[in-house]
């Protein structure tokens, strides 16, 4: 169940970023292995990948934190930000622990959080790049934590 909500998900963004880019051709082609897809998104060369294995996609910082046996991975990329979702088998309160401390060791600034119930929210800034992390109980699963980091260009108000 969880896995068919992330596809859907992923083909949301996806057709809202095709959708960004009419007027310009774009073409749906794969490249490598089948966990693997490319969209070309312009003629520029702008490409999104989308990829259901446990690679993490090219510059995705390797300190940011994957907690050890996380699954369903799923990592999404265009050229200016990556996400990654996944799930594992640790209380939420565990998960928002190793986030949360892993934003102030790390040196982040300008954190904004959310925290609903058995929900969260943070972003935070750190030369020029902004990750937002979310995270949230899984409703099929109480004891499994979703988790989608995103780490992108700084998102100027």
């Amino acid at each position: 169940m969880l896995k068919k909500q992330i596809l859907a998900v992923i083909l949301v963004i996806l057709g809202c970023i095709s959708l960004a880019g009419c007027g310009n051709s774009s073409d749906n082609s794969s490249e490598g292995d089948q966990s693997t897809i490319e969209y070309k998104v312009s003629e520029d060369g702008d490409t999104i990948s989308l990829s259901a294995d446990d690679t993490l996609p090219e510059g995705f910082p390797k300190e940011i934190p994957i907690i050890e046996g996380s699954f369903s991975q799923v990592a999404l990329s265009s050229d200016s930000s990556m996400t990654v979702s996944y799930d594992v088998k640790k209380s939420f309160k565990e998960v928002l622990k190793v986030y949360k401390d892993y934003y102030k060791s790390a040196g982040y600034t300008d954190m904004q959080e959310t925290l609903i119930d058995d929900s969260y929210m943070g972003t935070g800034v750190r030369d020029g790049k902004q990750l937002l992390v979310t995270l949230s109980v899984n409703t099929d699963d109480l004891n499994l934590t979703s988790v989608s980091l995103t780490y992108q260009d700084e998102v100027k108000s």
